[in-house]
């Protein structure tokens, strides 16, 4: 079996979150992935590449004689209060700096609140009997 291929990157750059992983690509051929900032964004020998803190790296791949390369710009959205005190039928609207990426908000337990856009409004409910 013969494998032809051509490696290159569909995508040229991404924006990760701190902490948030993503794999580059599968090659069939031995690929040597390499960092130009591992304490930003570092690659393990498979291609998935980590963010580690705020800044920009470049991922290179060594494919035989090929050099394929994608940028990562690693952010660290914030949230504009970890917690918040809410009383019962009330509302608080939070925000999210450092990052242009589209924010999906949800609440870990509906039965208590709902978030739409970064609004928290708890639901005004009785103890029941």
């Amino acid at each position: 079996m013969v494998y032809v291929e051509d490696p290159k990157f569909t995508v040229k750059k991404y924006t990760l979150s701190k902490g948030e992983s993503r794999k580059l690509k599968k090659v069939y051929q031995t690929v040597k992935w390499k960092s130009s900032n591992p304490k930003v964004a570092k690659v393990d020998q498979k291609g998935k590449v980590t963010a580690r803190k705020k800044g920009n790296a470049v991922i290179k791949a060594y494919v035989g004689k090929n050099t394929v390369s994608c940028k990562i710009h690693v952010e660290e959205p914030k949230l504009s209060s970890k917690t918040e005190y809410i009383l019962k039928g009330k509302s608080v609207k939070l925000k999210v700096t450092g990052t242009k990426r589209k924010v999906k908000w949800s609440s870990s337990n509906k039965d208590v609140t709902i978030v739409k856009n970064g609004k928290i409004k708890t639901k005004n409910w009785e103890k029941q009997p």
